[in-house]
């Protein structure tokens, strides 16, 4: 193997890089050899047909990926022969173990997210993300046979529409009434302002029938002060068309 070594005083950190065409057996001894010197200094990588060496302080994210341990800068991504957590003792106080999976350079986080089932999303510098993961949300698996199967959701109905007042009248942005447009049911906005209880069945429904029938009453010029009214020519309605009145 031949060696050289050239000096750089704009290198303030030594970098051993080997190009080789093919990994052999020299050239995994001076892999060995190197990552043993620096085993509480820079992080030997492969990138391609090259090694490097990676500043702790460049580490943004460390993931085990199809059972490789990837290392991401913002230079790009790096594979290391290292076990994640072999490579966790290697960086430093400002890296943090987020799931069995990851970790992340605290320093480089630029934003924590609630997400769904109860995770934390982590968005990070270089358009790097990842999601802390709850311990007793991770079930190993350990006994054969495994089963898998595609699970998918489905809507049941959508809701917080366009805005309305109480005559069910559609609002513009300065929340003036448009004339002639009402809106009833999910297509209104409003009634399921903080969250969707999903354990009343028939919510939605029973929504969509009381403000559709307060949507009707507007549109035929009934007030709220006059219910006698409007149950008398409900029921005249619902005689001519045979419908029983509820």
């Amino acid at each position: 193997m031949k060696v050289k070594v050239e000096l750089n005083k704009d290198q303030d950190l030594p970098l051993a890089v080997i190009y080789t065409d093919k990994m052999t057996e020299e050239v995994e001894r001076a892999v060995a050899f190197l990552e043993s010197s620096a085993s509480s200094g820079p992080l030997i990588a492969q990138q391609e047909d090259r090694l490097v060496i990676i500043k702790p302080s460049d580490v943004i994210l460390v993931r085990v990926e199809g059972g490789d341990t990837v290392i991401y800068t913002g230079k790009g991504k790096y594979f290391s022969r290292k076990r994640l957590y072999e490579v966790y003792q290697q960086l430093g106080q400002d890296f943090m173990q987020i799931s069995k999976q990851a970790v992340v350079n605290l320093t480089c986080l630029e934003s924590v997210e609630a997400s769904f089932n109860g995770t934390m999303f982590l968005r990070l510098e270089h358009g790097l993300s990842d999601y802390i993961k709850e311990a007793y949300r991770i079930t190993p698996i350990k006994k054969k046979p495994y089963y898998g199967c595609i699970l998918g959701g489905r809507i049941l109905c959508t809701f917080d529409g366009l805005r309305i007042n109480t005559k069910m009248e559609v609002l513009d942005e300065n929340h003036d009434p448009i004339p002639g447009l009402y809106a009833a049911g999910n297509d209104a906005g409003g009634f399921f302002w903080g969250s969707y209880n999903d354990r009343v069945p028939g919510l939605a429904a029973s929504y969509a029938h009381t403000f559709g029938r307060l949507a009707g009453q507007s549109i035929a010029g009934l007030t709220a002060d006059e219910p006698g009214k409007a149950v008398a020519q409900e029921a005249h309605v619902d005689a001519a068309s045979g419908a029983s009145h509820i």
